[in-house]
C-alpha cells in the first residue's frame, strides 16, 4: 500500500535500475500495489477540512484528527532536503543522527497515517452499512404506512 503509488513505484523503478537483482522483485510486487490516494482523488470520500486537497497531509487530519504538526519534519520536500543535507553535506555526526531520528519519525507518521486512514475508512463503511441496513429494515413498515 502506498499513498500516491505512481510516485512510490517510480522511486522503486529508479532503485531497481541501479541495484542489481531487484527488477524481478519489483515486477512481482508492482501489480499488487494498492494506492490509498485513489478514494480521495476520485472524491469517493471528501471532508471539507481537506480544503480541496487529496494529499496525505490534508486527508490524515481531516479523517483522523492526527497530523504532522508535532514533528520537526512535516512534509516530503523538507524530508528530501534534510536527507540530502546530512548525507552529502558537511555536518557533524550528532547533527546527522538528530536528523536521521527526525526522518524516521516523519516516515513512521506516514506509515501509521496510512494505517489510521484505512482503519477510519473501514469504520465509516461499517457505520454506513449498518445505517443502510436499518433503513432497509424499516422500508416495509414505511411502505405500508406503519412508520
Amino acid at each position: 500500500m502506498a499513498f500516491n503509488a505512481s510516485f512510490e513505484l517510480e522511486r522503486l523503478r529508479e532503485c531497481a535500475g541501479v541495484i542489481r537483482g531487484t527488477s524481478s522483485w519489483l515486477a512481482r510486487i508492482e501489480p499488487r500495489v494498492v494506492d490509498l490516494l485513489e478514494p480521495f482523488r476520485s472524491f469517493s470520500y471528501y471532508n471539507p477540512a481537506q480544503c480541496g486537497s487529496a494529499s496525505m497531509k490534508a486527508v490524515l487530519p481531516a479523517l483522523t484528527g492526527r497530523g504532522y504538526d508535532q514533528l520537526a519534519i512535516q512534509e516530503g520536500g523538507m524530508a528530501s532536503q534534510e536527507y540530502f543535507r546530512v548525507t552529502f553535506g558537511d555536518v557533524t555526526e550528532q547533527e546527522r543522527q538528530r536528523v536521521r531520528q527526525q526522518l524516521e519519525e516523519y516516515c513512521g507518521q506516514d506509515t501509521m497515517g496510512m494505517i489510521w486512514i484505512v482503519d477510519e475508512l473501514r469504520q465509516l463503511l461499517s457505520r454506513e452499512r449498518k445505517s443502510s441496513l436499518t433503513r432497509l429494515q424499516r422500508a416495509p413498515a414505511i411502505l405500508e404506512g406503519n412508520q
